[in-house]
């Protein structure tokens, strides 16, 4: 900001000292005001997020779609996951009690963790009402038995009414849904490879 001369308040009598002392109190003032309206703002904004933390915190636990899912789509090796708002971190409950990071699964699990999350997400936010899920090859680091465990899921999903749109470039797929494609349960398009 550049300062002219014409900026500055002389004081010269005491009248020009009133003067800036008025000026000094209208400073202050305006600061104090907007001091107050930025601490009331971050008030809002902390109290915001913390709603949010507990509405998200809301989706998971040891009864939340989300649990039952993962519970479910690994056989009962993991019986719970929770979120902790203070940590930002979701972790895992191992069938013998042991509590895991999210982080530290391998990849197979994590993806198995990602899609409960997303089906109990998918619930949540649709109230209720069934919906679909766009996948590009969710389940790529899951071996053999894990991807039979994530299908049958979405099998169930989609047979309480979801619809998934599934993209995929693993034959493993394409094979556990070869009855289903028969059965026209499950429709089946091949797309043209890309040159």
């Amino acid at each position: 900001m550049f300062v002219t001369e014409s900026d500055f308040l002389h004081c010269e009598t005491s009248v020009d000292l009133e003067a800036v002392k008025r000026k000094l109190e209208e400073f202050r003032d305006v600061n104090e005001k907007t001091r107050e309206n930025v601490l009331a703002a971050i008030d809002i904004f902390d109290e915001i997020e913390n709603e949010e933390e507990q509405k998200v915190s809301s989706l998971f636990g040891k009864d939340s779609s989300i649990s039952k899912y993962f519970k479910e789509i690994t056989s009962g090796y993991y019986t719970e996951v929770n979120f902790v708002p203070e940590e930002r971190k979701i972790y895992v409950r191992k069938r013998n009690g042991e509590v895991l990071e999210a982080e530290k699964l391998s990849g197979g699990a994590y993806d198995q963790l990602y899609l409960s999350i997303r089906l109990g997400l998918g619930e949540k936010v649709l109230l209720g009402k069934k919906g679909f899920f766009i996948m590009d090859d969710p389940f790529v680091k899951a071996d053999k038995k894990r991807l039979r465990e994530q299908i049958k899921v979405l099998k169930e999903i989609c047979s309480s009414g979801w619809q998934v749109l599934y993209f995929t470039a693993k034959d493993e797929v394409k094979d556990l849904l070869e009855e289903d494609m028969k059965s026209k349960t499950v429709s089946y398009i091949k797309a043209p490879g890309l040159q």
